[in-house]
């Protein structure tokens, strides 16, 4: 994905809590003004049917996310462990 970062103390939009009245300029914006950044964010799972009942898995995973322009690279990583169940609702009353 690319984004304008909001850099220098200056309101390009980006941060949605920042006062309206301290945007740059009145006219003329657009969609990805400010910095130049490139996100990228990858996600590797693999998971495991414990329970085919409650359809209960468990799953382990990698997450990257790198954040890059031409002030610097940011890099966020982790690794998970999750236990999920989707339920279902079987009623047709309608």
């Amino acid at each position: 994905a690319l984004y304008g970062e909001d850099y220098d103390g200056q309101n390009f939009g980006k941060n949605i809590y920042e006062s309206y009245n301290t945007r740059v300029e009145d006219y003329g914006n657009y969609v990805g003004q400010g910095l130049e950044t490139t996100v990228l964010y990858n996600d590797i799972s693999a998971s495991y049917l414990i329970n085919p009942a409650y359809n209960l898995n468990i799953a382990l995973g990698y997450t990257n996310r790198s954040s890059t322009n031409e002030m610097e690279t940011v890099n966020t990583s982790y690794i998970y462990i999750a236990l999920r169940t989707s339920l279902r609702n079987f009623y047709y009353d309608f």
